[in-house]
């Protein structure tokens, strides 16, 4: 049913509406950053094969994770812009079908995910202790995605209402666990043996696990998936639509995070190549790096959910200020993190390692990244404000053609093509890649002009 267009929101309210959802996200976004960094951290000091492990058996399980964030987007932009246009009637079945199909699909991949490690991970290479430790990883890591899932879309469909501080809360106490746990796991202690690289795996899956039940608690308690038998067959047409049009927005999103996910599988052979110092530098680097994503991530999350809002509820002035007031937040944090990474950049890797060979590696890389900060956030933005309106398929479009048309290409040349290159040629061709992604961005979202009547 058609709704009039509501009046246009005050800028007191934007103010107040946009800080609600960044400040809660943002700060969802560095508890994983501390979590992670923390447990990388504790690798770190048990050996550099601990370190390198991680990272190999990381990528086909971070595929997997990179789909489910993925349709994690959908589902946020289709409650959301059911919140905007007041259709309660699909807000459950959306969030149920969402959660039970994902759920489904998660069981299944990460089943031959587990099966297939060996020839996954010894395709990779690296020494043998490495790829031995990377296949036990992977298989446990395996067991906690379904429950990982749950988590995930129980933050989706809570940011599409409008409330982050519930998915931030869920958040605090899942990293808590998680670093309490993989230090007890990792190192040992009253009473339990060290198990190094394997207690860091079972402290993600326990942690996981006790989130899912917290999850499915909330849920409960907020009449999210309350009779879901009877929500999802009292109109089995309706249902089946909204599962086809969750879908259809989602996927463009999920192939998108998978696009980006394969390209660093492909990147990790040539990568590997250089050593095992230089890799350790490169996953040791990117987990320092964190810091300057993991608090602007927030800012995307929220563009999405606030203008989808407004897209449903046919209000584009609004979604204009929306995205106007997050990105001039988003720049100015920005700004503060560039400077952090560059005059703390050894402190932050020393944090991680004590190896200063690899600190004085990672801090150049941290220097290269610094450069591109901007771009790669304000690209972030333009992409949130995209999907809210429904556009998922051109982000996917130039994250395919930017990755593997530049970076990808670009790090197989420098390594197998040019002789003498070092692993700084790499973190060029990324750099090089977020430049081009947010020109080519920015440039679609000024054609579009996707807050003029006409996109409607």
């Amino acid at each position: 049913m058609e709704t009039k267009p509501r009046e246009i929101v005050s800028d007191s309210e934007i103010r107040k509406n946009v800080l609600s959802m960044i400040i809660p996200v943002s700060i969802e976004g560095i508890l994983q950053m501390i979590s992670s960094t923390v447990l990388m951290a504790f690798l770190g000091r048990v050996d550099v094969l601990a370190v390198n492990a991680v990272g190999i058996g990381q990528r086909m399980t971070q595929l997997l994770w990179s789909f489910v964030k993925g349709m994690g987007v959908g589902i946020t932009v289709c409650v959301a812009r059911d919140v905007g246009a007041k259709k309660t009637e699909n807000l459950k079945i959306t969030s149920i079908v969402g959660m039970l199909s994902l759920i489904c699909i998660v069981v299944f991949f990460s089943g031959l995910i587990a099966f297939f490690a060996e020839p996954i991970v010894r395709f990779f290479g690296g020494s043998e202790e490495t790829m031995v430790q990377s296949i036990d990883y992977m298989r446990i890591i395996c067991i906690g995605l379904p429950f990982w899932t749950v988590m995930l879309c129980n933050a989706s469909v809570l940011q599409g209402f409008g409330d982050a501080k519930t998915p931030m809360t869920v958040s605090v106490i899942y990293n808590i666990v998680n670093i309490g746990l993989g230090y007890l796991l990792i190192f040992g202690g009253f009473g339990v043996p060290a198990f190094g690289l394997y207690g860091a795996a079972w402290a993600t899956v326990i942690s996981q696990v006790l989130m899912c039940v917290l999850c499915i608690g909330i849920m409960l308690k907020k009449q999210i998936i309350t009779n879901m038998f009877h929500e999802l067959t009292k109109s089995v047409s309706n249902t089946v639509a909204q599962l086809k049009y969750l879908y259809k927005i989602s996927l463009p999103s999920a192939f998108e995070n998978m696009v980006w996910q394969l390209g660093s599988l492909a990147m990790m052979k040539p990568i590997i190549s250089y050593g095992d110092i230089p890799y350790a530098s490169h996953q040791l680097a990117m987990q320092a790096e964190s810091i300057s994503y993991m608090p602007t991530m927030g800012f995307g999350i929220a563009t999405t959910s606030l203008v989808g809002r407004c897209f449903g509820a046919k209000d584009l002035e609004s979604g204009h200020k929306y995205f106007r007031r997050i990105a001039k937040y988003m720049a100015i944090i920005t700004t503060t993190v560039m400077v952090i990474m560059v005059v703390f950049r050894k402190f932050l890797m020393g944090i991680l390692t004590p190896s200063q060979e690899i600190i004085d590696l990672g801090s150049i890389y941290l220097i290269i990244t610094a450069c591109t900060l901007i771009p790669q956030n304000l690209h972030g933005v333009i992409t949130g404000a995209l999907k809210g309106a429904g556009l998922t398929k051109p982000p996917m479009y130039i994250s395919v053609i930017c990755l593997w048309g530049i970076r990808v290409v670009l790090t197989y040349v420098f390594t197998y093509l040019v002789p003498g290159t070092t692993i700084h040629y790499v973190w060029v061709s990324m750099s090089i890649d977020i430049v081009c992604r947010f020109l080519m961005s920015s440039t679609y979202f000024r054609k579009k002009k996707i807050f003029k009547k006409e996109a409607l």
